[in-house]
């Protein structure tokens, strides 16, 4: 069998990033791309389809290189469409702006380009309104002041250089004036108050008027395991963190705080609502099926009813298929959720950014599972 070139080999690489890409693995479709990349170097889709697995995980940095070294070795309308989005994702709306202008102009027919042209534009002119438009004043001594009015005549100066400076009386206070001395307590009528050293001594004594908290700090491995599990234990109760301390330190055995750490105020933590949105995050993350996290959406919904949005604000690209495979696989158990999700997701930040990222098959599904909800596509871009 003769040997394959290196451009055979690298189309299968490509292969197989697609393949990882299409069943969301990142790292899996990264590392087949780069070595596409290493194989090929004269051809722009391998770093440009790894620009794109940078994106879905949020790399924008990477994913701007990849573009560049993209349109370096072809000009397209999608190389400088993603590398936009990667400047738009770093807050550089100057680059973002022209990236989605000239991918416009290279495919003029291009709505998400567009869109993302006029949200690009408007954040670059919001961010250029929240700059200070004041010149810093020169307050340094070399510099002169301002001429008085022709009106008024000019006060004699004794010196061109030198900074203005303003007269202040000094009050002379004779030195054999004998110290100020404190007067005895009225409380104790017996006792001769010996006087200080200095009258500034006794005058700059510190001292505290605010009543400080403390809580017991574990002092040793065995302590600190105990007060990691009853704060998991605890965190449905809403029980605060120093009474969730002195429970642990007494399970592990360890000598309880002294009257007067009891008789401090307890700083206790307001309990926790269910499911709030970073929990809600760290959960779906650690979801192992689509059914799963089609559960975390309803424990979310249900814990914030309308019009309270339960999703994020800004969702990331993999999360809007995650939500997609989860509704596809369990729409049906619940379909208010699943037509709550339908419609919230839309109203998110970036929307037009993340229907430019969804997959054909990603497409086909949120169409199966909004024809099956009796509701529309066209913001799904369907």
């Amino acid at each position: 069998m003769p040997p394959q070139t290196p451009q055979a080999l690298a189309l299968a690489a490509k292969e197989k990033g697609n393949a990882s890409f299409k069943s969301s693995q990142w790292l899996d479709a990264i590392g087949h791309y780069t070595q596409a990349c290493v194989l090929d170097r004269s051809e722009p889709t391998y770093p440009l389809n790894r620009a794109m697995a940078y994106l879905k995980l949020s790399k924008f940095q990477d994913a701007e290189r990849d573009c560049s070294i993209a349109i370096a070795l072809q000009r397209s309308s999608k190389a400088f469409f993603r590398r936009g989005s990667a400047r738009a994702g770093m807050g550089s709306w100057e680059g973002a702006e022209a990236d989605f202008a000239e991918a416009l102009k290279l495919d003029p027919k291009n709505d998400v380009a567009r869109k993302e042209l006029e949200r690009a534009r408007a954040s670059r002119v919001r961010e250029g309104e929240k700059k200070p438009r004041t010149k810093p004043m020169d307050i340094s001594p070399s510099a002169s002041p301002s001429p008085p009015p022709a009106s008024q005549p000019a006060a004699p100066s004794t010196s061109t250089s030198a900074p203005l400076r303003r007269r202040v009386p000094i009050k002379i206070v004779d030195s054999s004036s004998p110290p100020l001395a404190l007067a005895p307590s009225t409380s104790v009528p017996s006792k001769a108050v010996s006087s200080p050293p200095a009258a500034a001594d006794a005058l700059l004594n510190p001292f505290s008027t605010r009543r400080t908290t403390t809580t017991p700090q574990p002092s040793s491995f065995a302590e600190a395991r105990a007060l990691r599990e009853a704060r998991e234990r605890d965190a449905a109760r809403g029980v605060g963190t120093a009474e969730r301390q002195m429970e642990a330190l007494s399970q592990s055995g360890s000598p309880a705080p002294s009257p007067a750490a009891q008789a401090m105020p307890m700083q206790l933590s307001p309990s926790p609502s269910a499911h709030p949105l970073p929990a809600f995050q760290r959960a779906w993350r650690d979801a192992p099926t689509p059914y799963a996290r089609f559960s975390l959406l309803a424990r979310q919904a249900r814990a914030l009813p309308p019009p309270k949005p339960f999703l994020p604000d800004t969702p990331a690209p993999d999360f809007v298929g995650e939500c997609i495979d989860a509704l596809s696989s369990a729409w049906e158990t619940d379909k208010e959720v699943a037509r709550r999700v339908v419609r919230e997701l839309p109203r998110t930040r970036r929307w037009a950014l993340n229907v430019g990222f969804l997959s054909k098959g990603e497409r086909e599904a949120i169409g199966r599972v909004t024809a099956g909800l009796g509701e529309g596509g066209a913001e799904w871009g369907l």
